[in-house]
């Protein structure tokens, strides 16, 4: 970002140079753009003056933002739901607001990272019963705690992302030793 004192001196030097863009750019080393000089000039010729930092007009005043806190606070904290009913704001605006009023309110749990920590016993035998699955994928996370992704994240971190998210059921033998004996023989025939 360049300072209106930078932004002057460059433009003085265009009218010097006679509004040669190139010459002037190389003389001072900046700005990085034709563009920029000249946008510069036609605001110094237009008001003979550089306009500050650029502010934008603030979008809700503070009545919505009371509005919008006070509805997500009675409303089950739920994000969702405020911007449902009053139709504005976004999920990261209205958590800033939030922010803003309330900034020794605990915060929800940071992006990707769990309020539980387990241990590697715990995910070992999640991914064990995943294995085995006798119940649905969605029924053991849920018995567990946790999402369905992450029981496959565990596994992919215990077994790697080539292994099988279910193992094939084993097929029961007859532990008879005769019978086993004329099987062989019949497979062989």
């Amino acid at each position: 970002m360049y300072s209106l004192e930078d932004k002057k001196k460059a433009v003085e030097l265009y009218i010097k140079f006679d509004k040669q863009l190139s010459k002037t750019i190389k003389s001072i080393g900046y700005p990085a753009s034709r563009t920029t000089l000249r946008e510069w000039y036609y605001e110094f010729r237009d008001g003979n003056e550089f306009k500050g930092k650029y502010t934008r007009k603030k979008k809700y005043n503070e009545n919505q933002k009371k509005q919008a806190i006070k509805y997500y606070f009675e409303h089950g904290s739920n994000a969702i739901k405020t911007i449902d009913a009053l139709g504005y704001p976004s999920k990261a605006t209205l958590k800033s607001w939030i922010n803003e009023r309330f900034p020794e309110q605990q915060k929800d749990c940071s992006y990707r990272k769990s309020l539980i920590e387990y241990t590697d016993e715990q995910k070992e035998s999640a991914v064990k019963v995943l294995l085995i699955r006798k119940k649905t994928v969605k029924e053991i996370a849920d018995d567990i705690g946790v999402d369905k992704v992450t029981l496959y994240n565990w596994k992919n971190q215990q077994l790697g992302k080539e292994a099988p998210a279910k193992m094939k059921p084993r097929i029961e033998l007859p532990d008879d030793k005769e019978y086993l004996e004329k099987e062989v023989k019949r497979l062989k025939d």
